[in-house]
């Protein structure tokens, strides 16, 4: 429900998509409730102090179209 939200599907369509699935469906106040509820959880990990650093390394990479022997071919490059 709540990648749906997300997602921009409104609350309304949401809970019409629950009772069909479900059987069951959630008032559009519950389903604001209950992302409210997520949204408050994710600041507060996202703001959690980290305990150690976290090393990382970043790749970019793309594809690029050559030629072999005058046929083309894609080649992934970094």
């Amino acid at each position: 429900m709540v990648e749906m939200y997300i997602a921009g599907v409104s609350t309304r369509r949401v809970s019409d998509v629950t009772e069909a699935l479900f059987g069951a469906s959630v008032s559009s106040n519950a389903m604001s409730e209950l992302n409210k509820n997520v949204y408050d959880r994710l600041d507060e990990w996202r703001s959690r102090p980290l305990q150690k650093t976290y090393p990382y390394v970043y790749l970019d990479g793309m594809v690029m179209s050559r030629f072999f022997n005058a046929c083309p071919f894609k080649s992934p490059s970094l």
